[in-house]
């Protein structure tokens, strides 16, 4: 007969192995449940939201970004990649900075020697910005991994075409200035038609660089009241502001090429040091369409269609109001991230959106001050003087940011027409490029003036 201490040990040891037991079954419950819960769970609603989002109009294939085949002579691209050939030729050191000082400090001669060498590119853009599309033979399946090596030179053709009409004005030629401008427009009006956020980007980069010029070109023909008019008249249409619905667009349709294709992202990160990290990716490989196979990219493409769903929401809610897209794509970060771990992995790139959106209410309010400012100096060529009030100028010129009309403030120095910008409180007509300091934290207002800023002018005033 045993004894009782040992009757009592093999209770315990019993005891134990049952709780145990219990334990290892609970955190197997435990970690099956969520499981389900973070990936089986939404893998199984990727069917119904992959429908809501197509039935919203969202891209589920790389046609739906409508970038079919164009013909060649339609299609600005090719004549762009030919700029890009061109200026490739010229000497490393040659860039346009040296030709806007020379402008600037009224060495013309010299300026126009050195644009010179620039005349061959200059004749291939004005073949361009005659073209009415621009279709780059890009794989938009490669998603996220996608180079755009053409987009970050577009800047340099159209200041250069810009230059081109600061020449011309200070030369005493009216018509062909305005002709270069229209050229330049045209150009940064194109560039943005290609889908995703670079591109709309480059379009309002360009499209800065362009009302800038108009600022300059109106200067020097200040008292050409018929030029001053096809200058504001050039840049002055509607339908001209980059398309902030069709970019949000494209970039959910990179992500959705990702989570279909994950390898793909995998194989450009580790070829990030060449030059182009797609090369060695077989595009005969590529899903194209349809959901995921693997449950973990079906669950992400699930939370992506509802997220991507709301997206569209807003984009149809703020068609003609960027700042507030861009705020709308934050509140709806804001809801996803709360919800779970993998909500916050796929509104990663939503936050970024508001900054785009933000740009794109400035470029707006530089188009009302720039074209204020032109009939400002219209009116002052037929008067003598400056008007005291935005309501004094011819038009309405009303602050796209507040409704409110634009702001005046005159000087010795200068005359300025500005907008109070996205922080909605009068800083004095001081821009962002005449303040001190951390700019991420600087009050500025959206100016124009006459006469126009100095080029590299920085540091004027401190940020209040």
């Amino acid at each position: 007969m045993p004894s009782r201490p040992k009757t009592k040990r093999k209770r315990l040891l019993k005891g134990c192995l049952l709780l145990f037991g219990a334990l290892v079954l609970g955190a197997g419950v435990t970690v099956g449940f969520l499981v389900y819960r973070v990936i089986m769970g939404p893998a199984g609603m990727a069917e119904g939201a992959s429908k809501a989002y197509r039935a919203a109009g969202m891209p589920w294939e790389a046609k739906d970004l409508g970038q079919g085949p164009v013909a060649p002579e339609r299609n600005a691209a090719i004549l762009f990649q030919e700029t890009g050939k061109q200026l490739a030729k010229l000497h490393p050191d040659q860039d346009a900075t040296s030709i806007r000082k020379l402008i600037e400090v009224g060495s013309f001669g010299a300026a126009a020697k050195q644009l010179s060498s620039y005349a061959a590119a200059l004749d291939i853009l004005d073949t361009a910005s005659s073209r009415p599309e621009i279709v780059y033979d890009w794989d938009w399946d490669l998603g996220m991994a996608l180079q755009m090596p053409e987009l970050t030179d577009t800047k340099r053709y159209v200041r250069l075409v810009c230059l081109e009409a600061q020449l011309d004005a200070a030369n005493h030629a009216p018509d062909k200035t305005i002709r270069d401008l229209a050229i330049a427009w045209r150009l940064s009006i194109l560039i943005g038609r290609e889908p995703g956020m670079l591109a709309m980007l480059s379009q309002v980069g360009c499209e800065n660089i362009v009302l800038d010029a108009c600022q300059r070109c109106a200067a020097t023909m200040k008292d050409d009241v018929a030029s001053l008019a096809e200058i504001e008249s050039i840049t002055n249409v509607p339908n001209a502001l980059p398309n902030f619905g069709r970019a949000l667009r494209g970039e959910a349709y990179f992500i959705l090429a990702g989570i279909r294709n994950p390898s793909v992202i995998e194989k450009a990160m580790e070829s990030s040091g060449n030059a182009d990290p797609t090369q060695g990716i077989d595009r005969a490989t590529l899903v194209r369409s349809g959901l995921p196979r693997d449950i973990k990219d079906r669950a992400l493409a699930a939370l992506f269609f509802q997220i991507w769903t709301d997206v569209k929401a807003a984009i149809d809610s703020y068609p003609d109001d960027p700042q507030g897209l861009g705020a709308a794509t934050v509140r709806i970060s804001d809801k996803w991230s709360k919800k779970s771990l993998m909500g916050q992995i796929g509104v990663v790139a939503l936050p970024a959106f508001s900054q785009a959106g933000k740009a794109v209410a400035e470029l707006k309010a530089t188009r009302a001050v720039t074209f204020a400012l032109i009939e400002a100096m219209r009116l002052k060529a037929r008067i003598g003087r400056w008007p005291t009030r935005a309501e004094d100028i011819p038009g309405k010129w009303i602050d796209p940011f507040t409704g409110d009309p634009l702001k005046i403030k005159e000087t010795p120095e200068s005359f300025r027409v500005y907008s109070v910008g996205p922080n909605l409180h009068d800083d004095g007509g001081i821009r962002k490029s005449e303040i001190l300091g951390d700019l991420s934290k600087a009050n500025y207002d959206i100016v124009a003036s006459y006469p126009p800023r100095k080029y590299g002018q920085q540091g004027l005033a401190k940020s209040r």
